[in-house]
């Protein structure tokens, strides 16, 4: 949630989920076996029911759920969370109440009833005795007293202020204590008003009654966890550590248990074995660490989901067709087509959200504030920034919390609102501003600050706007952009003048939402430190506000005038400039039946999706090809995978034999190297002695068959004569890294130098930029390394006028400049900046006639991209040049570098050897030629063997970067496939009347 708090940790969410939470969704299942596939088939979802269809027959399988999450770090309820975090914990953890699909007034979900105190301060809640934790502990009332006192007192907990401060608060007691340097009241552990009367009946005491004090008892942060779970309160120990806790294993009631979490990847829930309420719809929910949008966007165009929400920027709000609205405000209709050509379901629900420029009123004057109030039209906001999805705000106030709702919002706007309603009023605009002294020769200046990671492209057309309409008004406004965080720290430092900010309600009131309204010590519109009539009206508003707290009619009516005060008072002073109360939005298939959001203010769980299976006469279920949601590609790339693993089998084998059969059948005898020259009786003798032992004297298919044993077995023995009985593992960790950093720098080298120039070049074909590109990579490429080894031990041995005064050795830091690189301390910047000069020369040689191989072919790759029709049709269509060279010119041109780049890693087999004699890099290739010199069978047979595997290991990773860059290459149903490919370009042609092929790849 986006919040105006002055302490950043303080950032609160909104209650449960706010505008902008995104969750993509998809749908899976089979029979018998554990494969999946997208599902298919319901009747009913078109009209968004909230009715669940009836539950999956037993015999067709479990069902599995897709969901597409930003994050997921902490589901611990009394953590902040962000919206993929919630999403977990929403479907965890449970609470007292919860809110009913068709209302936001709380219905019991935790307890079989409760009764409050004439005093309204007392609550008493009958517990359910047929829950049970996800760990099989019963829930009785002490887990909610444990619970509570870990929301107030842990130092884990950042939700405290939920029940310690605000409106609603539970009784405690305070002590004085300093905390950075001052004075602060703070809680008292042990002081909380909660208590268990027995296992089945917990006691709440608030401090003072409060109007909505159950819907904060459905609260996600109020959630139950297993008393002791934790030791971080006093009293105790803890069963298991926070960290496993609150990432990996959170333990609470609600009705999926966490299965598995690999952070920053993906979490799986499933059912949870013995929970209390209706069975849950999917068995098994993955939810998939999807942050980037088009990634988003691309999974719902090929129907890997059924369910998801479309980036703003491909939003076009002329293929919304609503059909119907239900009782919350939500409208339920369809969009389409779709890129694709499908065409959706659709449904939007209120936010409870607004979003508006704050101004500092310490730095913006009132008439500068006053005059973009009157200069601009909310409405262009809406459609021009946000296509169309929202509403325009007037009010800080959401419609759905306003005193007497939306029409009572809208009547008050349209005969109150100063500054024009559904209008600009640019010559009252210009009147403020000249009354204050200002003119086209005497003009304000301020800065807007503008998020970059949060709607750029919506607050970028807002912000044009807004500069467009202050220009006229002699306002020169300049546009600043800064990361979300950037300009709360900037907001809070009393560093910006006006800049983008929004609030989601945590509870359906407006006194959530004006509390940022009023003046108060750190309020960031700084409206206290200039002290007027308005301010002090809204202030002795909120005075009123906070004294009618309690639920009775006549306390209710006196908080709705306070709140039209409020917002009146906001007007005069102008402290805010309003933008827009956002709108959610979901798409689905038809493949599915989805319950409609009823608001902001409701859990987002996917405990009631419904879906439908085809089955096959194999009784399996696969959803019908036609649907687009089996894609060949996604399903056969593992059955690919293991079908190279297996024909590298015989390639292993037969490098493995002929390795055997040169070494073994050829001259060399270890033997005679072990002895030495054969010139007594007393030497034959040792000779024979030693080839006993060593089992050359064994037939040649004894030999053989030990060998390939000992390879299957990765036996791989020792050496005979460079190392004699050292370990041939030992002799790999020894030298190995010493060649992986020279074959390592040896394949970045020339992909950072080769590559972009040979891109360049073919982008500036034909220039001398082109020629002067052209010239490096044929000298290069003509360069063979045992040359250009020794022309750079000449260059670099006489170097001293070239760095800087210094020579090569002693350049930075003292190294040799031949011998094996120091990798002990690559974790220091000293040691590693050692081991990288130490290797560069080497490095440099080694991955020369790539570098030139690179370079031309990308050239080339680049050119012949760059004459395809789609290129010409995107540059048609405004393709920005950035966007065309990176998207589109880029991706195909690496396809066929990737044999290039990857064949670069042979270095680290047969190219390495010369030049780590050269160089004295002393690594594996070092050792593979003593071995071979000195007949050493065993240790040169294991080499050998080292670089079969590390060859066919590449092949197949070669191949498979193949299939992630251009799925239409190698191993799927290729009939299928092409087929999707004509479906797809047919729909884009008939969308955009076109007849240009689009682009092949992005």
């Amino acid at each position: 949630m986006e919040t105006n708090e002055t302490d950043t940790t303080q950032r609160r969410r909104t209650f449960l989920k706010t505008a902008g939470g995104v969750a993509t969704v998809g749908l899976a299942g089979c029979t018998g076996d554990d494969s999946e596939a997208d599902s298919e088939g319901s009747t009913d979802s078109a009209s968004g029911s909230d009715s669940n269809s009836e539950d999956t027959d037993s015999s067709v399988g479990s069902s599995t759920l897709s969901v597409s999450i930003p994050e997921a770090a902490n589901f611990d309820p009394v953590q902040i969370k962000g919206d993929g975090s919630q999403l977990v914990s929403d479907h965890v953890f449970s609470e007292l109440f919860t809110l009913p699909q068709d209302g936001v007034e709380p219905v019991a979900q935790l307890v079989t009833g409760y009764s409050v105190s004439n005093g309204g301060q007392t609550y008493t809640f009958d517990l359910r005795e047929d829950v049970t934790f996800h760990n099989g502990k019963q829930l009785t009332a002490t887990d909610f007293v444990y619970s509570w006192e870990r929301l107030a007192a842990s130092g884990n907990s950042q939700e405290g202020e939920t029940i310690l401060d605000g409106g609603f608060q539970i009784a405690h007691e305070t002590t004085t204590q300093t905390v950075d340097g001052e004075e602060q009241d703070v809680y008292d552990s042990g002081t909380l008003g909660v208590e268990a009367l027995d296992e089945s009946t917990l006691e709440v005491t608030l401090a003072e009654p409060f109007f909505d004090a159950l819907f904060w008892f459905a609260y996600g942060s109020l959630s139950p966890v297993p008393e002791g779970i934790v030791g971080d309160v006093d009293g105790y120990d803890g069963d298991v550590e926070y960290s496993e806790f609150s990432s990996q294993t959170p333990v609470g009631t609600g009705p999926y248990q966490v299965d598995s979490v690999d952070t920053g990847t993906e979490v799986a829930l499933t059912t949870a074995d013995e929970y209390y309420g209706e069975e849950p719809g999917p068995d098994r929910i993955e939810m998939q660490v999807v942050q980037n949008s088009d990634a988003i966007h691309q999974r719902a165009m090929n129907r890997n989901v059924q369910v998801f929400q479309l980036p703003n920027s491909r939003f076009d709000p002329a293929k919304v067709s609503f059909e119907e609205s239900q009782n919350l405000g939500q409208k339920v209709g369809t969009y389409g087509p779709l890129d694709n050509g499908d065409t959706v379901n659709y449904s939007t629900w209120d936010d409870a959200y607004t979003a508006y420029f704050i101004f500092d009123c310490s730095r913006v004057e009132k008439p500068v504030r006053q005059a973009l109030n009157y200069a601009v039209n909310q409405e262009n906001f809406v459609e021009q920034g946000f296509r169309g999805v929202g509403e325009p705000a007037y009010h800080q106030t959401p419609p759905s919390v306003y005193p007497g709702g939306k029409e009572a919002y809208d009547e008050h706007a349209r005969q109150n609102f100063p500054y024009g309603y559904r209008e600009a009023q640019i010559g009252e605009a210009q009147r403020v501003m000249e009354e204050a002294g200002y003119s086209e020769n005497n003009r304000a200046s301020i800065t807007l600050s503008l998020y970059n990671d949060r709607n750029p492209d919506a607050y970028s057309r807002i912000a044009d706007l807004i500069r467009s309409k202050a220009q006229s008004v002699y306002v020169d406004l300049e546009i600043d952009r800064a990361p979300f965080g950037t300009i709360i720290d900037g907001a809070i430092n009393g560093n910006l003048d006006m800049y983008t900010l929004g609030n989601g309600l945590e509870y359906p009131s407006g006194a959530d939402m004006l509390k940022f309204g009023r003046p108060y010590d750190g309020n960031l519109v700084r409206w206290r430190e200039d002290p007027s009539d308005a301010s002090q009206q809204a202030a002795e508003a909120w005075e009123t506000v906070q004294s009618n707290l309690g639920p009775t009619d006549a306390e209710e009516q006196a908080r709705s005038d306070a709140f039209l005060e409020m917002e009146e008072a906001i007007w005069e002073d102008a402290i805010y400039l309003t933008n827009y109360h956002p709108r959610g939005q979901q798409y689905w298939y038809d493949d599915v039946d989805v319950p409609i959001q009823p608001s902001g203010f409701h859990d987002r769980v996917f405990d009631r999706v419904s879906f439908e299976w085809t089955r096959l006469a194999v009784g399996d279920c696969l959803p019908a090809r036609s649907n687009n949601s089996y894609d060949p590609a996604e399903m056969n790339r593992l059955t690919y995978l293991i079908k190279r693993l297996l024909l590298s089998i015989p390639v292993i084998w037969l490098g493995t034999t002929a390795t055997f059969l040169i070494i073994r059948v050829g001259p060399l005898n270890p033997a005679a190297a072990i002895v030495g020259p054969v010139n007594s009786a007393q030497a034959q003798e040792r000779l024979e002695r030693i080839e006993e032992q060593l089992g050359l004297n064994e037939p040649i298919h004894v030999q053989y068959l030990e060998y390939m044993q000992d390879l299957v077995t990765f036996d791989l023995g020792q050496s005979w004569v460079v190392f004699p009985s050292q370990d041939t593992v030992a002799l790999l960790a020894q030298f190995g890294p010493r060649t992986l950093w020279l074959g390592a720098w040896a394949v970045l080298i020339p992909i950072f130098i080769g590559i972009p120039l040979g891109v360049y070049a073919g982008l500036n074909v034909n220039t001398n930029r082109d020629y002067a590109a052209s010239i490096v990579g044929i000298v290069w490429r003509a360069m063979p390394n045992f040359w250009l080894a020794v022309i750079m031990l000449a260059l670099l041995s006489r170097t001293d006028a070239l760095f800087f005064g210094s020579g090569w050795e002693s350049f930075l830091v003292e190294t040799e400049l031949i011998g094996a690189p120091d990798l002990t301390g690559l974790t220091t910047l000293e040691g590693f900046i050692t081991a990288t000069k130490q290797i560069l020369p080497a490095a440099f040689v080694l991955g020369s006639a790539s570098m030139g191989n690179e370079l031309r072919l990308s050239r080339t790759a680049v050119l012949e991209i760059v004459t395809e029709d789609f290129i010409d049709t995107a540059q048609a269509v405004g393709v920005s040049r950035t966007r065309l060279v990176g998207k589109h010119v880029l991706r195909n041109a690496m396809i066929p570098l990737i044999p290039i780049i990857t064949s670069e890693a042979y270095l680290l087999v047969g190219g390495s050897v010369l030049v780590e004699v050269v160089f004295g890099i002393n690594g594996i290739g070092t050792l593979f030629y003593q071995a071979m010199v000195s007949g050493d069978l065993p240790l040169a047979g294991s080499l050998m063997f080292v670089f079969i595997l590390l060859t066919v290991s590449i092949n197949i990773v070669q191949d498979l970067l193949y299939t992630l860059i251009d799925p239409r290459i190698g191993y799927a149903d290729r009939q299928w496939v092409t087929d999707q490919h004509r479906l797809t370009d047919s729909r884009r042609h008939a969308s955009t009347g076109s007849g240009e092929q689009p682009p092949r790849s992005g």
